[in-house]
Protein backbone atom coordinates (compact mmCIF):
# COMPACT_ATOMS: atom_id res chain seq x y z
CA UNK A 1 0.00 0.00 0.00
CA UNK A 2 3.00 2.61 0.09
CA UNK A 3 2.05 5.04 -2.64
CA UNK A 4 5.61 7.03 -2.39
CA UNK A 5 4.32 9.93 -1.23
CA UNK A 6 5.36 11.96 1.76
CA UNK A 7 2.00 13.55 2.21
CA UNK A 8 -0.33 10.16 2.62
CA UNK A 9 -0.89 8.26 5.30
CA UNK A 10 -0.81 4.72 4.20
CA UNK A 11 -2.54 1.43 5.21
CA UNK A 12 -4.33 -1.67 4.66
CA UNK A 13 -8.25 -2.88 5.10
CA UNK A 14 -7.57 -5.96 6.69
CA UNK A 15 -10.84 -7.69 5.84
CA UNK A 16 -11.13 -6.02 2.44
CA UNK A 17 -7.07 -5.96 1.56
CA UNK A 18 -7.69 -2.56 -0.10
CA UNK A 19 -5.51 -0.02 0.57
CA UNK A 20 -6.03 2.79 1.85
CA UNK A 21 -3.96 6.26 1.51
CA UNK A 22 -5.45 9.11 3.59
CA UNK A 23 -4.12 12.74 3.07
CA UNK A 24 -1.99 14.44 5.98
CA UNK A 25 -0.69 17.91 6.89
CA UNK A 26 2.66 16.94 7.92
CA UNK A 27 5.59 19.10 7.55
CA UNK A 28 7.31 18.08 4.68
CA UNK A 29 10.03 18.90 2.23
CA UNK A 30 9.07 20.45 -1.57
CA UNK A 31 13.10 19.90 -2.44
CA UNK A 32 13.71 23.95 -2.91
CA UNK A 33 15.79 25.32 -0.28
CA UNK A 34 14.31 28.41 -0.39
CA UNK A 35 11.50 27.66 1.41
CA UNK A 36 10.74 26.92 4.73
CA UNK A 37 7.54 25.10 6.95
CA UNK A 38 6.84 23.32 3.59
CA UNK A 39 3.43 21.34 4.83
CA UNK A 40 1.53 18.53 2.95
CA UNK A 41 -2.05 19.68 1.71
CA UNK A 42 -4.52 17.62 -0.66
CA UNK A 43 -1.80 14.91 -0.90
CA UNK A 44 0.46 17.12 -2.42
CA UNK A 45 3.48 19.01 -0.72
CA UNK A 46 3.22 22.26 -0.55
CA UNK A 47 5.84 25.32 -0.19
CA UNK A 48 5.92 27.36 2.86
CA UNK A 49 7.27 31.07 4.00
CA UNK A 50 10.40 32.17 1.51
CA UNK A 51 14.14 31.71 3.06
CA UNK A 52 15.12 34.65 4.87
CA UNK A 53 18.67 34.71 3.80
CA UNK A 54 20.56 38.07 5.53
CA UNK A 55 23.57 37.55 7.62
CA UNK A 56 24.11 41.21 8.73
CA UNK A 57 26.85 41.60 6.57
CA UNK A 58 26.87 44.92 4.63
CA UNK A 59 29.79 43.65 2.51
CA UNK A 60 28.22 40.69 1.05
CA UNK A 61 24.71 39.89 -1.36
CA UNK A 62 22.45 37.74 -0.12
CA UNK A 63 20.30 35.54 -2.31
CA UNK A 64 18.64 31.93 -2.41
CA UNK A 65 18.96 28.73 -4.52
CA UNK A 66 16.81 26.37 -5.08
CA UNK A 67 19.52 23.26 -4.46
CA UNK A 68 22.29 25.49 -2.01
CA UNK A 69 20.07 27.17 -0.18
CA UNK A 70 21.10 31.23 1.48
CA UNK A 71 23.93 32.04 -0.57
CA UNK A 72 26.77 35.35 0.58
CA UNK A 73 28.40 36.46 -1.91
CA UNK A 74 30.71 39.22 -1.12
CA UNK A 75 30.31 42.42 -2.56
CA UNK A 76 33.35 44.35 -4.91
CA UNK A 77 36.14 45.19 -2.86
CA UNK A 78 36.09 49.16 -2.29
CA UNK A 79 32.46 49.57 -1.68
CA UNK A 80 31.96 51.45 1.27
CA UNK A 81 29.99 49.82 4.67
CA UNK A 82 30.18 50.88 8.19
CA UNK A 83 32.59 48.90 10.29
CA UNK A 84 30.89 50.03 13.63
CA UNK A 85 34.11 51.09 15.09
CA UNK A 86 32.81 54.91 16.53
CA UNK A 87 36.04 56.59 15.89
CA UNK A 88 36.76 55.97 12.23
CA UNK A 89 35.70 58.17 9.62
CA UNK A 90 35.74 55.70 6.57
CA UNK A 91 35.82 51.92 6.08
CA UNK A 92 35.75 49.57 2.84
CA UNK A 93 34.26 46.04 1.69
CA UNK A 94 37.44 43.85 1.22
CA UNK A 95 36.45 39.50 0.87
CA UNK A 96 33.45 39.60 2.10
CA UNK A 97 34.53 41.94 5.25
CA UNK A 98 33.91 45.03 6.59
CA UNK A 99 37.32 47.01 7.53
CA UNK A 100 38.46 50.71 8.15
CA UNK A 101 40.32 52.76 5.81
CA UNK A 102 41.84 55.14 8.63
CA UNK A 103 42.98 55.12 11.64
CA UNK A 104 41.74 56.96 14.58
CA UNK A 105 44.15 59.78 16.27
CA UNK A 106 43.42 60.24 20.09
CA UNK A 107 46.36 62.77 21.21
CA UNK A 108 48.58 64.44 18.35
CA UNK A 109 50.57 67.08 20.75
CA UNK A 110 53.25 68.88 18.98
CA UNK A 111 54.07 70.74 21.93
CA UNK A 112 53.77 74.16 19.90
CA UNK A 113 55.13 77.76 21.63
CA UNK A 114 51.93 79.30 20.77
CA UNK A 115 49.69 77.06 22.13
CA UNK A 116 49.16 76.39 26.01
CA UNK A 117 49.69 73.00 26.52
CA UNK A 118 47.03 70.67 27.83
CA UNK A 119 49.63 68.28 29.68
CA UNK A 120 49.55 68.36 33.89
CA UNK A 121 52.70 68.89 34.97
CA UNK A 122 53.23 67.95 38.66
CA UNK A 123 56.51 69.50 40.56
CA UNK A 124 57.01 67.66 44.17
CA UNK A 125 57.86 69.70 47.03
CA UNK A 126 61.54 69.75 47.57
CA UNK A 127 62.97 67.49 50.36
CA UNK A 128 65.24 70.20 51.60
CA UNK A 129 66.16 74.05 51.34
CA UNK A 130 67.14 74.02 47.90
CA UNK A 131 64.15 75.06 45.60
CA UNK A 132 63.57 73.21 42.37
CA UNK A 133 64.29 74.60 39.49
CA UNK A 134 64.59 71.53 37.33
CA UNK A 135 61.16 71.08 35.79
CA UNK A 136 59.20 70.23 32.91
CA UNK A 137 57.95 72.90 31.00
CA UNK A 138 57.28 73.60 27.05
CA UNK A 139 59.99 76.11 25.43
CA UNK A 140 63.37 76.32 23.86
CA UNK A 141 65.81 76.46 26.08
CA UNK A 142 68.31 74.64 25.64
CA UNK A 143 68.39 74.12 22.36
CA UNK A 144 69.84 70.97 21.89
CA UNK A 145 70.49 69.04 17.96
CA UNK A 146 71.49 70.31 14.97
CA UNK A 147 70.45 74.01 13.88
CA UNK A 148 68.21 71.90 11.51
CA UNK A 149 66.44 69.83 13.86
CA UNK A 150 66.22 72.89 16.43
CA UNK A 151 63.90 74.58 13.63
CA UNK A 152 61.96 71.51 12.88
CA UNK A 153 61.16 71.38 16.96
CA UNK A 154 60.90 74.32 18.00
CA UNK A 155 58.94 74.30 21.46
CA UNK A 156 59.61 70.63 23.00
CA UNK A 157 57.93 69.16 26.27
CA UNK A 158 61.12 69.06 28.27
CA UNK A 159 63.17 68.36 31.73
CA UNK A 160 65.51 70.78 32.56
CA UNK A 161 66.29 74.08 34.62
CA UNK A 162 67.06 75.81 30.99
CA UNK A 163 70.86 74.38 30.97
CA UNK A 164 70.85 70.88 32.90
CA UNK A 165 68.89 68.94 35.01
CA UNK A 166 70.54 69.77 38.26
CA UNK A 167 69.15 71.51 41.43
CA UNK A 168 72.50 71.65 43.33
CA UNK A 169 72.79 72.13 46.91
CA UNK A 170 76.17 71.71 49.24
CA UNK A 171 76.40 69.72 52.64
CA UNK A 172 79.64 69.90 54.42
CA UNK A 173 81.43 71.96 51.77
CA UNK A 174 80.39 69.09 49.00
CA UNK A 175 78.03 69.70 46.20
CA UNK A 176 75.35 67.64 45.07
CA UNK A 177 71.92 67.23 43.13
CA UNK A 178 68.57 67.57 44.16
CA UNK A 179 67.34 63.55 43.20
CA UNK A 180 65.31 64.62 39.72
CA UNK A 181 61.47 64.46 40.15
CA UNK A 182 58.59 65.68 38.77
CA UNK A 183 56.21 64.12 36.07
CA UNK A 184 54.22 65.70 33.12
CA UNK A 185 50.84 63.62 32.06
CA UNK A 186 48.85 63.97 29.22
CA UNK A 187 44.84 64.70 28.94
CA UNK A 188 42.88 60.82 29.45
CA UNK A 189 42.69 58.61 26.37
CA UNK A 190 39.28 56.74 26.51
CA UNK A 191 39.09 53.25 24.71
CA UNK A 192 36.45 52.29 27.20
CA UNK A 193 34.45 51.70 24.59
CA UNK A 194 36.78 50.23 22.15
CA UNK A 195 38.20 46.35 21.61
CA UNK A 196 39.35 46.47 18.22
CA UNK A 197 42.69 47.63 16.45
CA UNK A 198 46.37 48.20 17.31
CA UNK A 199 47.30 50.46 19.90
CA UNK A 200 50.17 52.98 19.02
CA UNK A 201 52.59 55.41 20.46
CA UNK A 202 54.47 57.60 18.78
CA UNK A 203 56.87 60.18 20.15
CA UNK A 204 60.33 61.86 19.04
CA UNK A 205 62.83 62.34 22.08
CA UNK A 206 65.77 63.60 22.97
CA UNK A 207 67.97 63.11 26.04
CA UNK A 208 71.00 64.04 27.75
CA UNK A 209 71.59 62.12 31.05
CA UNK A 210 74.17 60.41 33.15
CA UNK A 211 76.19 57.95 31.14
CA UNK A 212 75.40 53.80 31.21
CA UNK A 213 77.15 53.53 34.42
CA UNK A 214 74.34 55.18 36.41
CA UNK A 215 71.49 52.68 36.79
CA UNK A 216 69.25 55.79 37.70
CA UNK A 217 68.06 58.46 35.69
CA UNK A 218 66.55 57.03 32.93
CA UNK A 219 64.00 58.44 30.79
CA UNK A 220 60.74 56.67 30.99
CA UNK A 221 57.17 57.18 29.49
CA UNK A 222 54.47 55.15 31.62
CA UNK A 223 50.53 53.99 29.96
CA UNK A 224 48.45 55.06 33.55
CA UNK A 225 44.77 53.00 34.67
CA UNK A 226 43.06 56.29 35.30
CA UNK A 227 41.02 54.44 37.21
CA UNK A 228 43.54 54.19 40.12
CA UNK A 229 46.89 54.98 38.23
CA UNK A 230 47.97 51.62 38.19
CA UNK A 231 50.67 50.37 35.67
CA UNK A 232 49.85 49.41 32.45
CA UNK A 233 53.00 49.49 31.11
CA UNK A 234 56.18 51.15 31.15
CA UNK A 235 58.77 51.89 28.65
CA UNK A 236 62.35 52.64 29.75
CA UNK A 237 64.52 54.80 26.95
CA UNK A 238 67.52 53.16 26.40
CA UNK A 239 70.62 54.45 28.05
CA UNK A 240 73.57 53.22 25.98
CA UNK A 241 76.49 55.89 24.92
CA UNK A 242 74.35 56.30 21.02
CA UNK A 243 71.27 56.52 22.66
CA UNK A 244 72.30 60.37 24.17
CA UNK A 245 72.18 63.66 22.46
CA UNK A 246 70.54 62.67 19.56
CA UNK A 247 67.28 63.23 18.53
CA UNK A 248 65.13 59.86 17.86
CA UNK A 249 62.14 60.07 15.70
CA UNK A 250 59.02 58.36 15.94
CA UNK A 251 59.82 56.26 18.67
CA UNK A 252 57.34 53.04 18.28
CA UNK A 253 55.26 51.44 21.12
CA UNK A 254 52.72 48.88 21.22
CA UNK A 255 49.76 49.52 23.64
CA UNK A 256 47.26 47.42 22.63
CA UNK A 257 46.91 45.85 26.30
CA UNK A 258 45.32 49.51 27.02
CA UNK A 259 42.15 48.85 24.56
CA UNK A 260 38.78 48.45 27.18
CA UNK A 261 40.48 51.42 29.02
CA UNK A 262 40.34 54.95 29.86
CA UNK A 263 44.21 55.75 30.66
CA UNK A 264 47.01 58.15 30.59
CA UNK A 265 50.92 58.70 29.74
CA UNK A 266 53.72 60.00 32.30
CA UNK A 267 56.88 60.94 31.46
CA UNK A 268 59.25 61.19 34.13
CA UNK A 269 62.62 60.40 34.93
CA UNK A 270 63.08 56.88 36.89
CA UNK A 271 64.55 56.78 40.07
CA UNK A 272 65.59 53.10 41.82
CA UNK A 273 65.86 52.69 44.78
CA UNK A 274 65.50 55.67 47.69
CA UNK A 275 68.87 58.08 47.22
CA UNK A 276 69.05 61.13 49.39
CA UNK A 277 70.80 62.84 46.23
CA UNK A 278 72.75 62.03 42.80
CA UNK A 279 75.53 63.78 41.66
CA UNK A 280 76.78 65.06 37.80
CA UNK A 281 73.33 65.40 36.04
CA UNK A 282 75.08 68.03 33.88
CA UNK A 283 73.30 67.09 30.87
CA UNK A 284 70.58 69.12 29.62
CA UNK A 285 68.00 66.34 30.32
CA UNK A 286 64.96 64.92 28.39
CA UNK A 287 62.94 66.66 25.55
CA UNK A 288 59.37 65.09 24.38
CA UNK A 289 57.74 66.16 20.99
CA UNK A 290 55.48 65.24 18.69
CA UNK A 291 53.74 62.40 20.59
CA UNK A 292 50.88 60.52 19.18
CA UNK A 293 48.26 58.01 20.32
CA UNK A 294 46.23 56.09 17.81
CA UNK A 295 44.50 53.23 17.00
CA UNK A 296 46.00 51.66 13.82
CA UNK A 297 43.40 49.27 11.41
CA UNK A 298 44.64 50.04 8.39
CA UNK A 299 47.46 47.14 7.04
CA UNK A 300 46.74 44.99 10.51
CA UNK A 301 46.78 41.65 10.79
CA UNK A 302 44.27 39.52 12.56
CA UNK A 303 46.42 37.79 15.39
CA UNK A 304 44.02 34.55 16.26
CA UNK A 305 44.95 34.13 20.11
CA UNK A 306 44.70 37.37 21.70
CA UNK A 307 40.97 37.91 22.19
CA UNK A 308 40.94 41.20 20.42
CA UNK A 309 39.59 42.42 16.74
CA UNK A 310 42.90 43.45 15.78
CA UNK A 311 41.42 44.18 12.02
CA UNK A 312 38.72 45.91 13.16
CA UNK A 313 36.23 43.69 10.56
CA UNK A 314 34.06 42.56 13.74
CA UNK A 315 35.30 38.64 14.06
CA UNK A 316 37.85 37.99 16.97
CA UNK A 317 40.53 35.58 16.56
CA UNK A 318 38.98 32.22 15.24
CA UNK A 319 35.82 33.99 13.45
CA UNK A 320 37.76 35.76 11.72
CA UNK A 321 38.49 34.87 7.48
CA UNK A 322 42.15 34.94 7.98
CA UNK A 323 42.29 32.63 11.04
CA UNK A 324 39.97 29.81 10.25
CA UNK A 325 42.64 27.49 8.40
CA UNK A 326 45.49 28.69 11.29
CA UNK A 327 46.82 26.68 14.29
CA UNK A 328 45.09 26.78 17.00
CA UNK A 329 42.02 27.75 15.08
CA UNK A 330 41.91 24.45 13.69
CA UNK A 331 43.05 22.71 17.05
CA UNK A 332 41.48 20.13 19.23
CA UNK A 333 40.19 22.10 22.75
CA UNK A 334 41.24 20.56 25.91
CA UNK A 335 39.73 23.22 27.87
CA UNK A 336 37.64 25.91 26.21
CA UNK A 337 36.01 27.53 29.45
CA UNK A 338 34.67 31.14 29.45
CA UNK A 339 34.09 30.86 33.45
CA UNK A 340 30.55 31.19 33.37
CA UNK A 341 28.84 31.45 36.84
CA UNK A 342 26.96 28.01 36.61
CA UNK A 343 30.98 26.68 36.04
CA UNK A 344 31.32 23.43 38.50
CA UNK A 345 34.54 22.02 36.03
CA UNK A 346 37.12 23.32 38.81
CA UNK A 347 38.41 21.42 42.41
CA UNK A 348 39.79 24.16 44.96
CA UNK A 349 42.13 23.13 47.49
CA UNK A 350 43.88 25.54 49.96
CA UNK A 351 44.92 26.41 53.72
CA UNK A 352 41.09 27.70 54.54
CA UNK A 353 41.05 25.01 56.97
CA UNK A 354 43.76 26.51 58.89
CA UNK A 355 41.86 30.18 59.41
CA UNK A 356 38.82 31.87 60.41
CA UNK A 357 37.64 33.43 57.47
CA UNK A 358 37.92 30.92 54.68
CA UNK A 359 40.36 32.28 51.90
CA UNK A 360 39.53 30.10 48.55
CA UNK A 361 38.65 30.12 45.34
CA UNK A 362 35.40 30.56 43.72
CA UNK A 363 33.61 31.06 40.75
CA UNK A 364 32.01 33.89 41.12
CA UNK A 365 32.04 38.21 41.40
CA UNK A 366 32.40 38.65 44.89
CA UNK A 367 33.80 41.55 45.78
CA UNK A 368 32.53 42.93 42.85
CA UNK A 369 35.06 43.22 39.61
CA UNK A 370 34.21 43.63 36.01
CA UNK A 371 35.08 40.14 34.57
CA UNK A 372 37.23 40.01 31.11
CA UNK A 373 33.93 38.60 29.44
CA UNK A 374 30.74 37.54 30.92
CA UNK A 375 29.76 37.94 34.33
CA UNK A 376 31.95 35.96 37.06
CA UNK A 377 35.34 35.35 37.16
CA UNK A 378 37.52 32.54 38.66
CA UNK A 379 39.18 34.42 41.83
CA UNK A 380 40.71 34.10 45.49
CA UNK A 381 39.56 35.61 48.24
CA UNK A 382 37.12 35.40 51.06
CA UNK A 383 34.34 37.91 49.24
CA UNK A 384 36.31 40.68 50.45
CA UNK A 385 40.34 40.29 50.64
CA UNK A 386 42.81 37.59 50.91
CA UNK A 387 43.78 38.28 54.67
CA UNK A 388 43.12 34.87 56.26
CA UNK A 389 43.38 35.37 59.80
CA UNK A 390 44.57 32.64 62.75
CA UNK A 391 42.69 29.93 63.97
CA UNK A 392 44.77 30.08 66.74
CA UNK A 393 43.20 34.07 68.27
CA UNK A 394 41.02 34.88 64.93
CA UNK A 395 43.01 38.57 64.09
CA UNK A 396 46.36 37.74 63.39
CA UNK A 397 47.26 37.83 59.32
CA UNK A 398 48.65 34.16 58.21
CA UNK A 399 50.51 33.03 55.15
CA UNK A 400 47.92 30.98 52.80
CA UNK A 401 47.74 29.38 49.52
CA UNK A 402 45.20 27.77 47.02
CA UNK A 403 44.76 26.18 43.77
CA UNK A 404 41.81 25.60 41.29
CA UNK A 405 42.27 22.17 39.37
CA UNK A 406 40.67 21.41 36.12
CA UNK A 407 38.37 18.57 37.04
CA UNK A 408 39.19 16.54 33.57
CA UNK A 409 42.47 15.21 32.78
CA UNK A 410 43.78 16.57 29.83
CA UNK A 411 44.95 13.60 26.97
CA UNK A 412 47.18 15.52 24.26
CA UNK A 413 47.96 11.78 22.57
CA UNK A 414 48.85 11.68 19.26
CA UNK A 415 49.61 15.90 19.01
CA UNK A 416 52.98 17.67 18.61
CA UNK A 417 51.33 21.09 19.19
CA UNK A 418 49.85 22.18 22.53
CA UNK A 419 49.13 25.67 24.10
CA UNK A 420 47.90 27.36 26.80
CA UNK A 421 45.77 31.36 26.98
CA UNK A 422 44.10 32.62 29.23
CA UNK A 423 43.46 35.81 30.93
CA UNK A 424 44.43 37.10 34.14
CA UNK A 425 43.78 40.34 36.83
CA UNK A 426 45.98 41.10 40.31
CA UNK A 427 44.60 43.41 43.01
CA UNK A 428 47.26 42.56 45.32
CA UNK A 429 50.27 44.40 47.14
CA UNK A 430 52.60 45.75 44.27
CA UNK A 431 55.23 47.45 45.65
CA UNK A 432 58.89 47.25 44.71
CA UNK A 433 59.57 45.00 47.93
CA UNK A 434 56.29 43.04 46.87
CA UNK A 435 58.03 41.04 43.85
CA UNK A 436 57.27 37.48 44.31
CA UNK A 437 54.85 37.72 46.82
CA UNK A 438 51.30 37.45 46.14
CA UNK A 439 52.13 35.64 42.78
CA UNK A 440 50.16 33.36 40.48
CA UNK A 441 51.57 30.51 38.29
CA UNK A 442 49.86 28.47 35.75
CA UNK A 443 51.07 24.36 36.46
CA UNK A 444 51.00 20.99 34.60
CA UNK A 445 51.72 18.21 35.46
CA UNK A 446 52.03 14.06 34.80
CA UNK A 447 52.36 12.77 38.38
CA UNK A 448 49.72 14.89 39.86
CA UNK A 449 52.18 17.51 40.90
CA UNK A 450 54.00 15.69 43.38
CA UNK A 451 56.53 17.29 45.86
CA UNK A 452 55.34 20.39 43.93
CA UNK A 453 53.86 23.01 46.91
CA UNK A 454 51.23 20.95 48.44
CA UNK A 455 48.64 23.18 49.41
CA UNK A 456 46.95 20.02 51.27
CA UNK A 457 49.75 20.18 54.24
CA UNK A 458 50.02 24.60 53.73
CA UNK A 459 52.97 24.29 51.80
CA UNK A 460 54.40 27.80 50.72
CA UNK A 461 56.28 28.09 47.51
CA UNK A 462 58.93 30.45 47.86
CA UNK A 463 59.76 33.19 46.44
CA UNK A 464 61.04 32.46 43.13
CA UNK A 465 59.36 29.45 41.44
CA UNK A 466 61.12 26.56 43.18
CA UNK A 467 62.80 24.13 41.54
CA UNK A 468 60.75 21.14 42.56
CA UNK A 469 57.74 22.73 40.66
CA UNK A 470 59.89 22.72 37.38
CA UNK A 471 60.81 19.14 36.73
CA UNK A 472 60.14 16.23 33.54
CA UNK A 473 56.66 15.45 34.72
CA UNK A 474 55.10 19.67 36.57
CA UNK A 475 56.23 22.61 35.00
CA UNK A 476 55.24 26.10 36.63
CA UNK A 477 54.63 29.59 34.59
CA UNK A 478 54.57 32.50 36.42
CA UNK A 479 51.73 34.85 35.91
CA UNK A 480 54.29 38.05 35.93
CA UNK A 481 52.79 41.52 37.77
CA UNK A 482 55.30 43.71 35.90
CA UNK A 483 52.52 45.55 34.08
CA UNK A 484 50.41 46.46 36.14
CA UNK A 485 47.20 45.55 39.01
CA UNK A 486 43.68 46.20 38.34
CA UNK A 487 43.89 45.32 34.63
CA UNK A 488 43.22 42.55 32.80
CA UNK A 489 46.20 41.11 31.12
CA UNK A 490 46.72 38.16 28.66
CA UNK A 491 49.20 34.96 29.21
CA UNK A 492 50.27 32.54 26.31
CA UNK A 493 52.42 29.61 26.80
CA UNK A 494 53.69 27.16 24.14
CA UNK A 495 53.80 23.72 26.43
CA UNK A 496 54.78 21.51 23.78
CA UNK A 497 57.91 20.35 24.93
CA UNK A 498 56.99 19.27 28.36
CA UNK A 499 53.27 17.66 27.62
CA UNK A 500 52.46 17.00 23.71
CA UNK A 501 51.89 13.60 22.95
CA UNK A 502 51.47 12.97 27.16
CA UNK A 503 48.04 11.73 28.54
CA UNK A 504 46.83 11.93 31.92
CA UNK A 505 47.63 15.78 32.45
CA UNK A 506 46.40 17.95 35.51
CA UNK A 507 46.10 21.72 34.83
CA UNK A 508 45.81 23.92 38.11
CA UNK A 509 46.36 27.75 38.80
CA UNK A 510 47.86 28.49 41.78
CA UNK A 511 48.63 31.16 44.01
CA UNK A 512 50.14 31.78 47.29
CA UNK A 513 51.07 34.92 49.53
CA UNK A 514 54.18 33.38 51.04
CA UNK A 515 53.90 35.75 54.17
CA UNK A 516 51.07 37.37 55.68
CA UNK A 517 51.39 41.43 55.44
CA UNK A 518 49.31 43.32 52.63
CA UNK A 519 46.90 40.75 51.73
CA UNK A 520 43.91 43.15 52.07
CA UNK A 521 43.07 43.06 48.61
CA UNK A 522 40.87 42.01 46.42
CA UNK A 523 42.71 38.95 45.35
CA UNK A 524 43.80 37.39 41.89
CA UNK A 525 41.20 36.65 39.31
CA UNK A 526 41.31 34.31 36.21
CA UNK A 527 38.99 34.27 32.90
CA UNK A 528 38.61 32.23 29.37
CA UNK A 529 40.91 29.74 30.19
CA UNK A 530 41.69 27.85 27.15
CA UNK A 531 44.14 24.68 26.16
CA UNK A 532 44.25 23.56 22.73
CA UNK A 533 46.50 21.30 20.31
CA UNK A 534 46.90 19.19 17.20
CA UNK A 535 48.45 17.00 15.32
Amino acid sequence: CEDANACTDDSCDAKTGKCANANTTAPCDDGDKCTTSDACAAGACKAGAAAVCDDKNTCTSDSCDKIKGCVYAAVADGTACDDGVACTTASACKTGSCLPTVNCVFINEPFACTTPTTWQIVVPPSPQSVPRKVVWKVDQAPAVGTAEQQAAHGCTMNFNNDTNYCDGGSVGGNNYCLVPAGTTRSPDIDWTTYKSGSGELLFDIYYDVDTPNDPNEIPQIVVKNSNGGGVMATFLLPKQPADLKVWKAAVKHNITAALGHKFYLEASMAIFGNPQYTNGNTGTGIFLDNVKVSLIFVGVAEICTDNIDNNGDGKIDCLDPTCVSVYPCTAVKLIDDPILCSDTDWLFAGTDAATTNKVAWAVDNTPAVTPFSGTCSLNYNNGTNYDAKSVVNGTSSVANAGTATWSKLLDATGMTKLSVSLKFYYDTENGSNSQGYDMMWVQMSTNDFAGCCNVATGGQCTISVPNDCNTTNTRSFVLPRTNGVKIWHGFAQDVAQWFAGKAGIKFRIRFNTVDEKGNNFAGPRIDDVLVVGAK
